[in-house]
């Protein structure tokens, strides 16, 4: 009797502790980088968005660095934890302003800390790239199919003149 007394505690303590873990990758991401050039020359600080074709998914974003390479990120997950896999619609720009930019250290750190920037609003913000990467309807882009299994790099090489 107390043999079975002291496993029912232990299987119900065990589902305690169980229903509290939150899952490593609750998205289901999978890796998802790639590299973006603007007329042959790589380009820092491009916000690359996938954003779900069937419109009901989870978007995921990354910043390319000095050499035009970029890691996607999936809502407020970690760095680097890549995308959904599915289709995504592919939008980029480049914004800016009369604030400084941030680094990629920089631009991580606010991300984790899910706080937005305290600067005051930029006086002129413009787009560095052409504006028809703005959106998927204006881009040229085709969508991209992101798979579970696989490689999913995804290039860009995009043109100022049409």
């Amino acid at each position: 009797m107390l043999k079975q007394y002291f496993i029912t505690i232990l299987l119900l303590l065990g589902f305690v502790i169980l229903s509290g873990c939150k899952p490593s990758n609750p998205y289901g991401t999978v890796p998802v980088r790639g590299n973006i050039t603007v007329d042959g020359k790589a380009v820092q600080g491009i916000t690359v968005t996938f954003r779900s074709v069937s419109g009901n998914g989870v978007s995921a974003y990354g910043l390319t660095d000095n050499q035009g390479n970029y890691v996607l990120t999936t809502g407020g997950a970690p760095f680097g934890t890549g995308a959904v896999p599915g289709k995504y619609h592919v939008m980029m720009s480049k914004i800016t302003n009369d604030e400084p930019q941030l680094t990629l250290d920089e631009y991580n750190t606010l991300v984790a800390s899910g706080k937005p920037r305290a600067d005051k609003p930029p006086d002129k913000a413009t787009n560095q790239i052409p504006e028809k990467y703005l959106q998927p309807e204006t881009s040229g882009l085709e969508p991209v199919d992101v798979q579970t299994k696989g490689t999913n790099v995804f290039d860009f090489k995009l043109v100022s003149t049409p």
